[in-house]
């Protein structure tokens, strides 16, 4: 494996070496940060550090991957400020979206909740929403709420699915609400509510998953109806 001096050398290569030069180091920070590895990701970090500092011209994309595995090693605040300054750049805005959501805090959520709040563009509208997902607090659930309103359907629809990880009964009334254009969109709020329900089960919380269960077996298609009568004969 090529180290990550010899890599950095090769990003001012012309292409296609310096595609090859730039997945490499990505796939080294991809792997850095699987569970077991704060060792190998802190040590990551500090190489990563060193080519900042050093001779190297290192392209935005590389930087923002870069910059999330220097959050491990004590600059989690320098690391979400630059991330979160590039998202704003059309160029570099998936990748700094991408580690956002792969750095964990408060600081970084509230990162993402100024991005699904923003709503520059779809894609990092609705990237920044499904990163929400797996977080959590007052500030995450209200934009989610905001964007189920939105007027683009993608964002609408993100949003609700979203909201669905959150464990909150009183959630499913903004999902039902959110506009159904279509089949598909139909469906997919269905799920959502049903993932509600099962979040809400699971949590011991039957009466509000049963009463969620019951509202989309009346009303949702044929394969949607069963999954929610399985739910209700699951509490008992």
């Amino acid at each position: 494996m090529a180290s990550i001096s010899e890599l950095a050398a090769k990003l001012d290569a012309p292409n296609p070496d310096a595609r090859v030069a730039q997945q490499a180091i990505l796939e080294q920070v991809w792997h850095s940060g699987a569970k077991g590895k704060e060792h190998d990701r802190a040590e990551l970090g500090e190489k990563l550090a060193a080519e900042l500092a050093g001779k190297h011209s290192l392209n935005g994309a590389c930087k923002l991957a870069q910059y999330a595995s220097l959050a491990s090693s004590g600059k989690q605040a320098e690391t979400i400020r630059k991330v979160a300054e590039s998202a704003s750049d059309p160029k570099t805005a998936q990748m700094a979206r991408w580690a956002l959501d792969r750095i964990t805090g408060d600081e970084t959520t509230a990162a993402l909740v100024k991005l699904a709040a923003e709503g520059k563009s779809l894609d990092m509208c609705v990237g920044a929403i499904n990163a929400l997902a797996r977080r959590s607090g007052a500030a995450v659930v209200e934009v989610l709420k905001n964007c189920a309103k939105d007027k683009e359907p993608e964002v609408a629809l993100a949003a609700g699915e979203a909201l669905a990880h959150q464990g909150d009964a009183a959630l499913d009334a903004t999902i039902a609400g959110i506009h159904a254009g279509n089949d598909r969109a139909r469906q997919r709020i269905g799920n959502a509510r049903l993932q509600l329900a099962g979040a809400l089960a699971k949590a011991g919380k039957t009466d509000a998953a049963q009463k969620i269960y019951q509202s989309v077996a009346a009303n949702a298609p044929a394969a949607q109806k069963k999954a929610a009568q399985l739910g209700i004969k699951a509490i008992g």
